[in-house]
């Protein structure tokens, strides 16, 4: 059975997905699993994945929904889908360099059988494609270890990483799905006291110029998501924020949840105490007059909407050959 699932959701990457695979193919460690699951694409995803599979020597596993669902459905299936020891999330747009997945590995071959029980992740540097590093903060990225909290409170890193999982730790744990994307510091959330080990060397290429990416855009989108990350990620942090970020945390959860539809009363409810603050309701003030911004420049793009309609979508599982006799040795 593989050791490793490579996890990577998709939508509408039928032109990238190869070059994905491609690097699979050239890993320097290859007892791995490669499972996609796409977001309802409407190009030739369907068709290039059958293709990927048929050629593959490796066992790949392929989950197609009938409508979009969102990121965090697709994350959510993914792990379902995946039952080996770790799993290392590689999206549609980005490439492992060619020993990433032995790299990481040989970490967690190297803890004891107590430090896999209490550390999550073995975490890298992620690089573009002209080599400059994503992750803020690595400049004194020496390998280290650290609870996962600490790695922005104490070591200052923040961006992109190349993470791989014990999944027995994850396995039971699901993206919150209200909106085709949710910021991921809500999953991470309920983790912040596990351990990581942190290694210096770039093991992932993102490409930031892809077609279909979910982040960068000017408009007001997934605003749905958003408000219920800062619930899930900020509530519990308010009180030891300075002035201005309690007042800009105000701000952006009232704009958000306004965009996404959600009750005012109810969001104040859910941010408790916080919300009692002076600065919650200077912020509160500050977002209602974004927000209304917001509508007069017609940037509201409400994406939750369209997460709704896929409520019911269904998912059809493929295997090649080789997925399908894993199967069977499980």
């Amino acid at each position: 059975m593989p050791r490793v699932s490579i996890l990577t959701p998709s939508w509408n990457r039928a032109d990238f997905l190869p070059k994905v695979h491609a690097a699979l193919v050239a890993q320097t460690f290859q007892d791995f699993e490669w499972i996609v699951v796409d977001d309802g694409s409407e190009d030739d995803t369907q068709t290039v994945m059958q293709e990927l599979m048929e050629k593959s020597t490796f066992p790949v596993t392929f989950a197609s929904y009938s409508k979009r669902v969102g990121k965090c459905r697709a994350d959510n299936t993914l792990l379902d889908l995946a039952k080996v020891e770790y799993v290392l999330w590689c999206d549609s747009d980005d490439i492992l360099v060619p020993n990433a997945i032995e790299k990481m590995l040989s970490v967690w071959d190297g803890m004891t059988i107590q430090d896999k029980r209490e550390y999550i992740a073995v975490i890298s540097l992620c690089k573009d494609p002209g080599g400059e590093i994503q992750s803020i903060g690595s400049e004194n990225f020496a390998p280290f270890s650290s609870s996962w909290s600490d790695l922005s409170k104490v070591h200052k890193m923040s961006g992109d990483m190349c993470i791989m999982v014990n999944r027995t730790i994850v396995r039971n744990t699901r993206s919150l799905e209200v909106d085709l994307v949710m910021s991921e510091s809500g999953f991470w959330k309920q983790f912040m006291g596990r351990n990581v080990v942190c290694i210096s060397e770039a093991l992932k290429i993102m490409t930031r110029t892809t077609d279909n990416r979910i982040s960068g855009s000017s408009k007001m989108e997934y605003c749905r998501g958003k408000a219920h990350a800062i619930l899930l990620a900020d509530k519990d942090e308010y009180f030891i924020m300075p002035l201005k970020g309690q007042v800009k945390t105000a701000s952006k959860l009232i704009r958000y949840a306004i965009h996404g539809d959600l009750d005012i009363g109810t969001i104040k409810t859910d941010f408790g105490k916080a919300s009692k603050k002076l600065s919650f309701r200077i912020g509160s003030i500050l977002g209602y007059s974004l927000a209304l911004k917001d509508r007069l420049k017609k940037r509201v793009y409400k994406s939750h909407i369209i997460f709704e309609e896929g409520l019911d979508a269904e998912v059809t599982i493929f295997r090649n050959q080789l997925a399908l006799d894993t199967m069977k040795n499980r």
